[in-house]
Protein backbone atom coordinates (compact mmCIF):
# COMPACT_ATOMS: atom_id res chain seq x y z
CA UNK A 1 0.00 0.00 0.00
CA UNK A 2 2.73 2.36 0.80
CA UNK A 3 4.50 1.54 -2.34
CA UNK A 4 1.25 2.77 -4.12
CA UNK A 5 1.20 6.02 -2.56
CA UNK A 6 4.94 6.83 -3.33
CA UNK A 7 4.27 5.58 -6.63
CA UNK A 8 1.15 8.40 -6.28
CA UNK A 9 3.42 11.50 -5.68
CA UNK A 10 6.03 9.94 -7.87
CA UNK A 11 4.09 10.38 -10.82
CA UNK A 12 2.95 13.99 -10.49
CA UNK A 13 6.76 14.88 -9.25
CA UNK A 14 7.45 13.67 -12.42
CA UNK A 15 9.77 16.20 -15.08
CA UNK A 16 7.09 17.88 -17.50
CA UNK A 17 9.01 16.60 -20.39
CA UNK A 18 7.73 13.07 -19.51
CA UNK A 19 5.13 13.60 -17.48
CA UNK A 20 3.01 16.12 -19.75
CA UNK A 21 3.33 13.90 -23.19
CA UNK A 22 1.64 11.40 -21.24
CA UNK A 23 -1.14 13.02 -19.78
CA UNK A 24 -2.08 14.22 -23.36
CA UNK A 25 -1.82 10.95 -24.57
CA UNK A 26 -4.21 9.60 -22.26
CA UNK A 27 -6.39 12.68 -22.78
CA UNK A 28 -6.59 12.33 -26.30
CA UNK A 29 -7.16 8.88 -26.60
CA UNK A 30 -9.82 9.24 -23.49
CA UNK A 31 -11.78 11.33 -26.31
CA UNK A 32 -11.01 9.34 -29.13
CA UNK A 33 -14.45 7.47 -29.24
CA UNK A 34 -16.63 10.79 -29.76
CA UNK A 35 -14.72 12.33 -32.42
CA UNK A 36 -16.76 11.59 -34.94
CA UNK A 37 -19.89 12.34 -33.20
CA UNK A 38 -21.52 15.48 -34.86
CA UNK A 39 -22.16 18.77 -32.65
CA UNK A 40 -24.14 17.11 -29.74
CA UNK A 41 -25.61 17.11 -25.94
CA UNK A 42 -25.70 19.92 -23.27
CA UNK A 43 -25.72 23.29 -25.31
CA UNK A 44 -25.77 21.88 -28.18
CA UNK A 45 -27.35 24.91 -29.64
CA UNK A 46 -24.27 27.32 -28.64
CA UNK A 47 -22.18 24.75 -30.56
CA UNK A 48 -24.65 24.88 -33.62
CA UNK A 49 -24.48 28.30 -33.90
CA UNK A 50 -20.84 28.60 -33.84
CA UNK A 51 -20.66 25.49 -36.80
CA UNK A 52 -22.89 27.83 -38.69
CA UNK A 53 -21.23 30.57 -38.63
CA UNK A 54 -17.93 28.48 -39.31
CA UNK A 55 -19.97 27.10 -42.20
CA UNK A 56 -21.18 30.47 -44.04
CA UNK A 57 -17.51 31.79 -43.83
CA UNK A 58 -16.63 28.61 -45.49
CA UNK A 59 -19.15 28.57 -48.14
CA UNK A 60 -20.58 32.50 -48.29
CA UNK A 61 -17.66 34.68 -47.95
CA UNK A 62 -14.29 34.23 -45.80
CA UNK A 63 -13.87 37.78 -44.56
CA UNK A 64 -13.78 37.27 -40.63
CA UNK A 65 -15.63 41.25 -40.58
CA UNK A 66 -18.62 39.89 -41.93
CA UNK A 67 -19.89 36.63 -40.02
CA UNK A 68 -23.67 35.14 -40.59
CA UNK A 69 -25.55 33.41 -38.63
CA UNK A 70 -28.73 30.81 -40.60
CA UNK A 71 -31.37 32.74 -38.67
CA UNK A 72 -31.06 35.34 -40.99
CA UNK A 73 -35.15 35.86 -41.89
CA UNK A 74 -34.65 38.04 -45.23
CA UNK A 75 -31.39 39.34 -44.45
CA UNK A 76 -28.03 38.75 -45.64
CA UNK A 77 -27.37 36.66 -41.82
CA UNK A 78 -24.32 39.08 -40.89
CA UNK A 79 -24.67 40.33 -37.35
CA UNK A 80 -22.21 41.08 -34.45
CA UNK A 81 -20.87 37.82 -32.10
CA UNK A 82 -18.05 37.80 -30.13
CA UNK A 83 -14.89 37.72 -32.43
CA UNK A 84 -14.92 34.72 -34.54
CA UNK A 85 -11.29 33.74 -34.33
CA UNK A 86 -12.71 30.41 -33.79
CA UNK A 87 -15.29 29.90 -36.02
CA UNK A 88 -13.31 31.51 -38.98
CA UNK A 89 -9.88 28.83 -38.19
CA UNK A 90 -12.56 26.16 -38.47
CA UNK A 91 -13.90 27.37 -41.99
CA UNK A 92 -10.07 27.92 -43.16
CA UNK A 93 -9.85 24.06 -41.76
CA UNK A 94 -12.80 23.09 -44.14
CA UNK A 95 -11.22 25.31 -47.13
CA UNK A 96 -8.50 23.04 -46.73
CA UNK A 97 -9.71 19.71 -46.04
CA UNK A 98 -13.20 19.81 -46.96
CA UNK A 99 -16.31 20.68 -44.68
CA UNK A 100 -16.32 18.31 -42.12
CA UNK A 101 -19.17 17.80 -39.07
CA UNK A 102 -16.46 16.83 -36.68
CA UNK A 103 -13.19 18.91 -37.72
CA UNK A 104 -14.58 21.18 -34.96
CA UNK A 105 -13.72 17.89 -32.39
CA UNK A 106 -10.23 18.13 -33.20
CA UNK A 107 -9.91 21.66 -33.51
CA UNK A 108 -11.14 22.39 -29.81
CA UNK A 109 -9.04 19.01 -28.74
CA UNK A 110 -5.81 20.47 -29.51
CA UNK A 111 -6.44 24.03 -28.26
CA UNK A 112 -7.42 22.43 -25.41
CA UNK A 113 -4.20 20.35 -25.22
CA UNK A 114 -2.28 23.96 -25.37
CA UNK A 115 -4.17 25.12 -22.86
CA UNK A 116 -3.26 22.57 -20.11
CA UNK A 117 0.26 22.54 -21.46
CA UNK A 118 0.11 26.30 -20.39
CA UNK A 119 -1.77 25.92 -17.29
CA UNK A 120 1.65 23.11 -16.36
CA UNK A 121 3.60 26.15 -17.50
CA UNK A 122 1.90 28.43 -15.23
CA UNK A 123 1.56 26.72 -12.48
CA UNK A 124 5.34 25.96 -11.99
CA UNK A 125 5.74 29.32 -12.71
CA UNK A 126 4.26 30.09 -9.39
CA UNK A 127 4.95 27.06 -7.50
CA UNK A 128 8.36 25.96 -8.38
CA UNK A 129 6.85 22.47 -7.46
CA UNK A 130 6.58 19.90 -10.35
CA UNK A 131 3.78 18.14 -8.16
CA UNK A 132 1.76 21.05 -7.56
CA UNK A 133 2.13 21.53 -11.77
CA UNK A 134 1.77 18.17 -12.44
CA UNK A 135 -1.79 17.96 -10.78
CA UNK A 136 -2.76 21.20 -12.07
CA UNK A 137 -2.63 20.24 -15.57
CA UNK A 138 -4.26 17.20 -14.75
CA UNK A 139 -7.14 19.17 -13.12
CA UNK A 140 -7.55 21.10 -15.95
CA UNK A 141 -7.64 17.47 -18.31
CA UNK A 142 -10.05 15.85 -15.98
CA UNK A 143 -12.31 18.48 -14.72
CA UNK A 144 -15.84 17.58 -15.96
CA UNK A 145 -17.23 20.82 -17.33
CA UNK A 146 -14.38 21.35 -19.22
CA UNK A 147 -13.42 17.63 -19.84
CA UNK A 148 -16.95 17.52 -21.96
CA UNK A 149 -16.56 21.04 -23.68
CA UNK A 150 -13.02 19.98 -24.33
CA UNK A 151 -14.43 18.99 -27.85
CA UNK A 152 -17.26 20.79 -28.68
CA UNK A 153 -17.37 24.09 -30.58
CA UNK A 154 -17.62 27.04 -28.32
CA UNK A 155 -15.46 30.16 -28.47
CA UNK A 156 -14.49 30.11 -24.77
CA UNK A 157 -11.94 27.61 -25.21
CA UNK A 158 -9.46 30.04 -27.47
CA UNK A 159 -10.14 32.09 -24.98
CA UNK A 160 -9.18 30.19 -22.10
CA UNK A 161 -6.06 28.93 -23.70
CA UNK A 162 -4.73 32.27 -24.82
CA UNK A 163 -5.44 33.40 -21.56
CA UNK A 164 -3.12 31.45 -19.95
CA UNK A 165 -0.53 31.67 -22.41
CA UNK A 166 -0.41 35.41 -22.20
CA UNK A 167 -0.52 34.87 -18.32
CA UNK A 168 2.73 32.59 -18.18
CA UNK A 169 4.41 34.95 -21.08
CA UNK A 170 2.69 38.24 -19.03
CA UNK A 171 4.70 37.05 -15.67
CA UNK A 172 7.57 36.09 -17.99
CA UNK A 173 7.97 39.65 -18.82
CA UNK A 174 7.42 40.70 -15.33
CA UNK A 175 10.14 38.66 -14.28
CA UNK A 176 12.70 39.53 -17.40
CA UNK A 177 11.84 42.63 -18.96
CA UNK A 178 12.16 40.08 -22.29
CA UNK A 179 10.38 42.03 -25.42
CA UNK A 180 8.94 39.10 -26.99
CA UNK A 181 7.17 37.89 -23.94
CA UNK A 182 5.79 41.59 -23.28
CA UNK A 183 5.08 41.43 -27.55
CA UNK A 184 3.51 37.88 -27.57
CA UNK A 185 1.59 38.42 -24.41
CA UNK A 186 -0.38 41.83 -25.58
CA UNK A 187 -1.19 39.74 -28.49
CA UNK A 188 -2.95 36.85 -26.68
CA UNK A 189 -4.66 39.28 -24.38
CA UNK A 190 -5.98 40.43 -27.34
CA UNK A 191 -7.13 37.77 -28.86
CA UNK A 192 -8.60 36.42 -25.61
CA UNK A 193 -10.58 39.59 -24.53
CA UNK A 194 -11.83 39.63 -28.36
CA UNK A 195 -12.99 36.18 -28.44
CA UNK A 196 -15.07 36.69 -24.79
CA UNK A 197 -14.12 39.52 -23.12
CA UNK A 198 -13.84 37.98 -19.38
CA UNK A 199 -10.61 36.39 -19.94
CA UNK A 200 -8.86 39.96 -19.75
CA UNK A 201 -8.73 39.05 -16.10
CA UNK A 202 -5.45 37.50 -16.29
CA UNK A 203 -4.12 40.93 -17.43
CA UNK A 204 -4.84 42.63 -13.94
CA UNK A 205 -2.98 39.72 -12.19
CA UNK A 206 0.02 40.27 -14.25
CA UNK A 207 -0.94 44.49 -13.91
CA UNK A 208 -0.72 43.33 -9.80
CA UNK A 209 2.18 41.69 -9.84
CA UNK A 210 4.02 44.04 -12.19
CA UNK A 211 3.24 46.50 -10.00
CA UNK A 212 4.05 44.94 -6.52
CA UNK A 213 7.60 44.21 -8.47
CA UNK A 214 8.06 47.53 -8.68
CA UNK A 215 10.57 48.08 -11.43
CA UNK A 216 9.50 50.75 -12.75
CA UNK A 217 12.21 52.12 -15.45
CA UNK A 218 11.56 54.17 -18.42
CA UNK A 219 11.76 50.83 -20.89
CA UNK A 220 9.60 48.69 -18.34
CA UNK A 221 6.68 51.59 -18.54
CA UNK A 222 6.68 51.61 -21.99
CA UNK A 223 6.79 48.03 -22.22
CA UNK A 224 3.51 47.63 -19.86
CA UNK A 225 1.82 50.71 -21.84
CA UNK A 226 2.37 48.95 -24.62
CA UNK A 227 1.10 45.93 -23.61
CA UNK A 228 -2.16 47.28 -22.28
CA UNK A 229 -2.85 49.16 -25.38
CA UNK A 230 -2.60 46.01 -27.51
CA UNK A 231 -4.24 44.34 -25.22
CA UNK A 232 -7.31 46.40 -24.69
CA UNK A 233 -7.72 48.72 -28.04
CA UNK A 234 -8.54 45.90 -30.23
CA UNK A 235 -11.18 44.07 -27.95
CA UNK A 236 -12.99 47.91 -27.35
CA UNK A 237 -13.09 48.05 -30.97
CA UNK A 238 -14.43 44.64 -31.90
CA UNK A 239 -17.34 44.74 -29.33
CA UNK A 240 -18.17 48.21 -30.48
CA UNK A 241 -17.70 46.76 -34.40
CA UNK A 242 -20.16 43.88 -33.24
CA UNK A 243 -22.61 46.15 -31.92
CA UNK A 244 -22.35 48.60 -35.11
CA UNK A 245 -22.92 45.11 -37.46
CA UNK A 246 -26.32 44.71 -35.11
CA UNK A 247 -27.33 47.91 -35.37
CA UNK A 248 -26.45 47.73 -39.72
CA UNK A 249 -28.35 44.46 -40.09
CA UNK A 250 -30.47 44.00 -37.55
CA UNK A 251 -29.97 40.69 -36.44
CA UNK A 252 -29.50 40.18 -32.84
CA UNK A 253 -28.46 36.71 -32.02
CA UNK A 254 -25.63 37.15 -29.46
CA UNK A 255 -25.80 38.68 -26.10
CA UNK A 256 -23.39 40.64 -25.15
CA UNK A 257 -24.83 42.01 -22.20
CA UNK A 258 -24.50 41.26 -17.99
CA UNK A 259 -26.82 38.60 -16.18
CA UNK A 260 -27.20 39.10 -12.93
CA UNK A 261 -30.11 37.87 -10.22
CA UNK A 262 -33.02 39.97 -10.25
CA UNK A 263 -33.53 39.95 -6.48
CA UNK A 264 -31.67 38.55 -3.38
CA UNK A 265 -33.96 35.19 -3.50
CA UNK A 266 -32.71 34.18 -6.70
CA UNK A 267 -29.17 35.63 -5.58
CA UNK A 268 -28.90 32.89 -3.17
CA UNK A 269 -30.38 30.37 -5.21
CA UNK A 270 -27.86 30.54 -7.92
CA UNK A 271 -25.65 30.95 -5.54
CA UNK A 272 -26.64 27.33 -3.62
CA UNK A 273 -26.69 25.49 -6.64
CA UNK A 274 -23.44 27.11 -7.98
CA UNK A 275 -21.73 25.86 -4.05
CA UNK A 276 -23.36 22.91 -3.29
CA UNK A 277 -24.21 21.12 -7.02
CA UNK A 278 -22.67 22.25 -9.78
CA UNK A 279 -18.69 22.75 -8.02
CA UNK A 280 -18.56 19.42 -6.46
CA UNK A 281 -20.11 17.28 -9.66
CA UNK A 282 -18.48 19.60 -12.72
CA UNK A 283 -16.75 22.18 -11.44
CA UNK A 284 -14.71 20.44 -9.22
CA UNK A 285 -15.25 16.58 -9.63
CA UNK A 286 -15.63 14.40 -6.70
CA UNK A 287 -11.83 12.96 -7.62
CA UNK A 288 -10.42 16.36 -7.13
CA UNK A 289 -12.74 17.67 -4.37
CA UNK A 290 -10.41 16.44 -0.96
CA UNK A 291 -7.95 18.07 -2.55
CA UNK A 292 -9.65 21.37 -3.33
CA UNK A 293 -11.09 21.36 0.20
CA UNK A 294 -8.02 20.83 1.44
CA UNK A 295 -6.10 23.69 -0.85
CA UNK A 296 -8.59 26.20 0.72
CA UNK A 297 -7.83 25.50 4.13
CA UNK A 298 -4.32 25.22 4.09
CA UNK A 299 -3.37 27.42 1.37
CA UNK A 300 -5.47 30.85 2.59
CA UNK A 301 -2.28 32.04 4.20
CA UNK A 302 -0.22 32.01 1.24
CA UNK A 303 -2.42 34.48 -0.58
CA UNK A 304 -0.83 37.70 -0.05
CA UNK A 305 2.24 36.26 -1.69
CA UNK A 306 0.79 36.17 -4.95
CA UNK A 307 -1.24 39.24 -5.33
CA UNK A 308 -1.61 38.61 -9.08
CA UNK A 309 -3.48 35.52 -7.52
CA UNK A 310 -5.56 37.28 -5.48
CA UNK A 311 -6.57 39.84 -7.84
CA UNK A 312 -7.30 37.26 -10.61
CA UNK A 313 -9.62 35.36 -7.99
CA UNK A 314 -11.35 38.86 -6.93
CA UNK A 315 -12.16 39.46 -10.57
CA UNK A 316 -13.17 35.95 -11.37
CA UNK A 317 -15.55 36.76 -8.10
CA UNK A 318 -16.72 40.40 -9.48
CA UNK A 319 -17.32 38.57 -13.05
CA UNK A 320 -19.85 35.93 -11.36
CA UNK A 321 -21.69 38.34 -9.50
CA UNK A 322 -21.92 40.60 -12.64
CA UNK A 323 -23.61 37.17 -15.10
CA UNK A 324 -24.83 35.02 -12.27
CA UNK A 325 -27.82 34.39 -13.97
CA UNK A 326 -25.96 32.71 -16.80
CA UNK A 327 -24.63 30.09 -14.47
CA UNK A 328 -27.97 28.75 -14.22
CA UNK A 329 -27.55 26.70 -17.42
CA UNK A 330 -24.42 27.62 -18.58
CA UNK A 331 -21.99 25.46 -16.84
CA UNK A 332 -19.04 26.89 -19.28
CA UNK A 333 -18.70 30.65 -18.06
CA UNK A 334 -17.50 28.79 -14.91
CA UNK A 335 -14.32 27.77 -16.85
CA UNK A 336 -12.22 31.24 -15.71
CA UNK A 337 -12.34 30.02 -12.06
CA UNK A 338 -10.56 26.80 -13.34
CA UNK A 339 -7.21 28.42 -13.17
CA UNK A 340 -7.68 29.67 -9.76
CA UNK A 341 -9.26 26.17 -8.79
CA UNK A 342 -6.21 24.18 -10.60
CA UNK A 343 -3.34 25.61 -8.38
CA UNK A 344 -5.93 25.27 -5.29
CA UNK A 345 -6.25 21.36 -6.19
CA UNK A 346 -2.67 21.24 -7.03
CA UNK A 347 -1.47 22.95 -3.74
CA UNK A 348 -4.09 20.82 -1.57
CA UNK A 349 -2.36 17.01 -2.88
CA UNK A 350 1.09 18.60 -2.04
CA UNK A 351 0.41 19.27 1.30
CA UNK A 352 -1.60 16.20 1.61
CA UNK A 353 0.90 14.45 0.56
CA UNK A 354 3.21 15.37 3.10
CA UNK A 355 0.98 14.82 5.57
CA UNK A 356 -0.09 11.12 7.51
CA UNK A 357 -3.15 11.32 5.27
CA UNK A 358 -1.43 10.42 2.21
CA UNK A 359 -4.27 7.60 1.74
CA UNK A 360 -6.67 10.29 0.62
CA UNK A 361 -4.21 10.38 -2.56
CA UNK A 362 -6.03 7.52 -3.64
CA UNK A 363 -8.91 10.06 -4.42
CA UNK A 364 -6.83 11.47 -7.18
CA UNK A 365 -7.45 8.45 -9.72
CA UNK A 366 -11.12 8.84 -9.69
CA UNK A 367 -11.06 12.32 -11.60
CA UNK A 368 -10.89 10.75 -14.72
CA UNK A 369 -13.38 7.85 -14.73
CA UNK A 370 -16.07 10.63 -12.65
CA UNK A 371 -15.13 13.38 -15.95
CA UNK A 372 -16.19 10.68 -18.18
CA UNK A 373 -18.82 8.55 -15.94
CA UNK A 374 -20.83 12.42 -15.72
CA UNK A 375 -19.78 13.53 -19.58
CA UNK A 376 -20.02 10.61 -21.73
CA UNK A 377 -23.68 10.60 -22.32
CA UNK A 378 -23.69 13.50 -24.24
CA UNK A 379 -21.88 12.38 -26.86
CA UNK A 380 -24.45 9.84 -26.81
CA UNK A 381 -27.50 9.41 -29.47
CA UNK A 382 -29.85 9.09 -27.24
CA UNK A 383 -28.72 12.06 -25.13
CA UNK A 384 -28.03 14.52 -28.29
CA UNK A 385 -31.01 16.46 -27.22
CA UNK A 386 -31.99 16.73 -31.17
CA UNK A 387 -34.20 14.34 -33.31
CA UNK A 388 -32.32 10.62 -34.10
CA UNK A 389 -32.07 11.52 -37.61
CA UNK A 390 -29.65 14.59 -37.42
CA UNK A 391 -26.90 12.25 -36.54
CA UNK A 392 -27.49 9.90 -39.70
CA UNK A 393 -24.54 11.43 -42.32
CA UNK A 394 -27.38 10.13 -45.20
CA UNK A 395 -29.94 12.39 -43.33
CA UNK A 396 -28.09 15.52 -43.39
CA UNK A 397 -26.55 14.86 -47.23
CA UNK A 398 -30.44 14.51 -48.38
CA UNK A 399 -31.39 17.53 -46.15
CA UNK A 400 -28.31 19.77 -47.39
CA UNK A 401 -29.90 18.58 -51.37
CA UNK A 402 -33.44 19.87 -50.29
CA UNK A 403 -32.65 22.96 -48.36
CA UNK A 404 -31.37 24.85 -51.04
CA UNK A 405 -29.29 28.64 -49.86
CA UNK A 406 -31.68 30.32 -52.62
CA UNK A 407 -34.51 29.83 -50.23
CA UNK A 408 -35.75 31.12 -47.00
CA UNK A 409 -37.16 28.64 -45.32
CA UNK A 410 -39.73 28.80 -42.09
CA UNK A 411 -37.66 25.85 -39.85
CA UNK A 412 -39.29 24.13 -36.89
CA UNK A 413 -40.60 24.19 -34.49
CA UNK A 414 -37.23 24.74 -32.57
CA UNK A 415 -36.94 26.41 -29.46
CA UNK A 416 -33.12 26.86 -29.68
CA UNK A 417 -33.90 28.95 -32.92
CA UNK A 418 -30.49 27.53 -34.64
CA UNK A 419 -29.91 23.35 -34.12
CA UNK A 420 -32.75 22.59 -36.45
CA UNK A 421 -31.56 25.13 -39.36
CA UNK A 422 -27.81 23.73 -38.78
CA UNK A 423 -28.66 20.52 -39.07
CA UNK A 424 -31.18 20.81 -41.83
CA UNK A 425 -28.56 22.99 -43.85
CA UNK A 426 -31.29 25.97 -44.28
CA UNK A 427 -31.90 29.39 -44.06
CA UNK A 428 -34.54 31.70 -43.01
CA UNK A 429 -37.04 32.31 -40.44
CA UNK A 430 -37.54 30.59 -36.97
CA UNK A 431 -40.37 28.87 -35.77
CA UNK A 432 -39.97 28.37 -32.06
CA UNK A 433 -42.49 26.63 -30.54
CA UNK A 434 -45.57 24.32 -32.01
CA UNK A 435 -47.99 26.94 -30.87
CA UNK A 436 -47.26 29.75 -34.00
CA UNK A 437 -49.32 32.21 -35.26
CA UNK A 438 -51.29 32.19 -38.00
CA UNK A 439 -50.52 35.67 -38.74
CA UNK A 440 -46.74 34.95 -37.75
CA UNK A 441 -46.42 32.63 -40.72
CA UNK A 442 -48.42 35.02 -43.27
CA UNK A 443 -45.98 37.88 -42.07
CA UNK A 444 -42.88 35.28 -42.67
CA UNK A 445 -44.20 34.55 -46.19
CA UNK A 446 -45.08 38.41 -47.30
CA UNK A 447 -41.29 38.96 -46.14
CA UNK A 448 -40.03 36.38 -48.52
CA UNK A 449 -39.94 32.73 -47.04
CA UNK A 450 -40.01 30.50 -50.08
CA UNK A 451 -41.09 27.36 -47.92
CA UNK A 452 -41.19 25.09 -44.24
CA UNK A 453 -39.30 22.72 -43.10
CA UNK A 454 -41.07 20.64 -39.92
CA UNK A 455 -41.32 17.30 -38.25
CA UNK A 456 -44.86 18.68 -36.98
CA UNK A 457 -46.95 18.86 -40.33
CA UNK A 458 -50.24 18.83 -37.90
CA UNK A 459 -48.85 22.30 -35.68
CA UNK A 460 -47.71 23.10 -39.43
CA UNK A 461 -51.27 22.53 -41.25
CA UNK A 462 -53.16 24.11 -38.11
CA UNK A 463 -51.62 27.37 -38.45
CA UNK A 464 -50.47 27.77 -42.01
CA UNK A 465 -54.12 29.16 -42.61
CA UNK A 466 -54.78 30.06 -46.63
CA UNK A 467 -51.35 29.30 -47.51
CA UNK A 468 -50.81 26.64 -50.48
CA UNK A 469 -48.44 24.28 -49.14
CA UNK A 470 -46.91 21.88 -52.08
CA UNK A 471 -44.69 19.33 -50.69
CA UNK A 472 -41.22 18.67 -52.65
CA UNK A 473 -39.48 16.04 -50.23
CA UNK A 474 -39.19 13.96 -47.34
CA UNK A 475 -36.74 12.64 -45.04
CA UNK A 476 -36.88 10.49 -42.10
CA UNK A 477 -39.92 12.36 -40.91
CA UNK A 478 -38.83 15.90 -41.87
CA UNK A 479 -41.19 17.58 -45.21
CA UNK A 480 -39.72 20.22 -46.99
CA UNK A 481 -42.73 22.52 -48.69
CA UNK A 482 -42.62 25.25 -50.71
CA UNK A 483 -45.10 28.10 -51.19
CA UNK A 484 -45.93 28.40 -55.21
Amino acid sequence: MNKFFAHTRSIFDTKASLFLPVLLLIYLCSHLPYMQVPASGNHVWRQCNTLAVARNYYEEDMRILYPRVDKRYNKSGITGPQFTAYDWTLAAIYKVFGFSETAHRWLSLFIMMAAIWAMYLLAFQYSGNRMISGVAASFLAFVPELYYHSINAVPDILSFAAMLWAWFLGRKWVQTGNNWACIASAILFALAGMVKMQFLVAGIAVGVEFLSARKFGLKRMFQSTVLILIAVIPTIWWYSYAANLVKIYGLHEFVHAMRHARNMLEFFTILGQTLFLDLPETLVGYGFLVFFVFGIWISKKYWMQFPGLLAYAIGCALFYFLVQYQFIHHGYYAIIFFPIFALTVGVGFYKISQTRYALLLAFIWIAPFWAWMRMHQNWEIQHSRYPAAFVRQSFRDSASKLSDSATRWVVGPDETGCVYFYFLHAKGYPWDTPNIATDALAKYHEQGAGGFITNDTVSLHKAAGNLKLVKVGEVDGFIWYRIP
